[in-house]
């Protein structure tokens, strides 16, 4: 686990709001289809009792409006994904199973016919394709990742040609924007796997050789939206940028050492910024992409206590810090056109925030 009642406290600069189940007007039960709309969900994990998540509104501002509220997960919450065309959420909670919901238009969810899934012993991390059709599972028990088939109604199937190993230490998978490549954090280097499908419209998978190691020690990881680098940090002190070969190979652009655990990364809209989470000085900092993929520091902001996932609402290019120590439980943090950082929202959900998840 990362680190891991029914009414909410939402702290929005410095005033309180309330927000309950049915908050939103829902328009209909049927769910699925895109919104201009921005939505934010966080995922709790408490001690000793089942996870929690909560939906919001994003604001123009990147002020949050609370909205569905108290939806148990079964175990421990980790990882959220959206899928690209917003029609549907997974959440791995952590205890074998994953979660599925459909999203109304208005942000709310209905749950999947007979979810949750079982998907595994310990699923952990999340991705799906750019066409919305299948679903990787990372599980940290096997050291395997798997692909499902995402069908109409948001339930799954196994695709074909599953699992695919990885590394001794996995944590975390990044997808290319092209989905033809998929990296994988296994602690001690990157795995690549090349993606594709056979004359029959199979799924395929074959692994990508380095001449020594692909990349330097991985616990985040993750394709920028060119699909031309790589962001590669250790959890530790190290990040660091990487070209891309059209093979899908990494060489080494630069490194920027001394940061206090770097555990997190998320790319802003503007495809400008990269957006570093440091677990260690419970700190967002943004770096700006250089013309050459290389990485510069721009900014940095505060965050809540030991700060453990980030990710961009695009709408309202807004980073969401989930904190799994609080103070507060999720961070809002707006990004300007020159990557500057500012706290733009907080909510406080009951402790131990552990996965933020935004539609697109």
């Amino acid at each position: 686990m990362r680190h891991a009642k029914l009414c909410l406290a939402v702290v929005l600069f410095g005033s309180s709001l309330t927000g309950c189940k049915g908050f939103f007007t829902k328009d209909s039960d049927t769910g699925g289809g895109s919104s201009s709309s921005q939505y934010m969900y966080a995922a709790l994990s408490p001690s000793n009792a089942s996870g929690t998540l909560f939906g919001f509104a994003v604001n123009s501002d990147g002020s949050l409006t609370a909205g569905q509220s108290g939806i148990t997960i079964g175990g421990s919450p980790e990882a959220i994904v959206v899928t690209p065309n917003n029609k549907f959420l997974y959440v791995a909670n952590g205890s074998g199973g994953l979660n599925a919901y459909s999203i109304n238009s208005d942000g709310t969810l209905n749950s999947v016919a007979n979810q949750p899934f079982a998907l595994g012993t310990n699923p952990f991390s999340l991705a799906v394709s750019p066409d919305s059709s299948l679903l990787y599972v990372l599980d940290l028990s096997s050291d395997t990742i798997s692909a499902f088939n995402i069908q109409s109604d948001g339930s799954l199937t196994v695709a074909v040609g599953q699992p695919l190993p990885t590394g001794a230490n996995p944590f975390e998978m990044s997808l290319a924007p092209a989905g033809n490549f998929l990296y994988v954090a296994d602690g001690l280097d990157t795995t690549i796997f090349a993606l594709g499908t056979d004359a029959n419209g199979n799924n395929t998978y074959s692994l990508v050789s380095c001449t020594n190691t692909c990349t330097t020690g991985s616990q985040a990881v993750l394709a920028d939206p060119s699909g031309k680098y790589l962001y590669v940090a250790d959890g530790v002190s190290t990040l660091s940028a990487y070209s891309l070969s059209s093979n899908g190979v990494p060489t080494l652009i630069n490194t920027i050492t001394g940061l206090s655990k770097p555990v997190s990364l998320a790319v802003d809209s503007t495809d400008g910024f990269l957006l570093v989470v440091t677990n260690g000085d419970s700190t967002l900092t943004s770096y700006g992409i250089l013309q050459n993929g290389a990485l510069s520091k721009t900014s940095s902001v505060q965050v809540g206590t030991d700060p453990v996932q980030v990710r961009v609402a695009p709408v309202t290019n807004t980073a969401f810090v989930a904190n799994a120590g609080g103070s507060p439980d999720v961070s809002g943090v707006s990004i300007s056109s020159a990557g500057a950082l500012a706290k733009a929202s907080s909510a406080n959900l009951g402790g131990n925030s552990t996965a933020v998840g935004v539609t697109h």
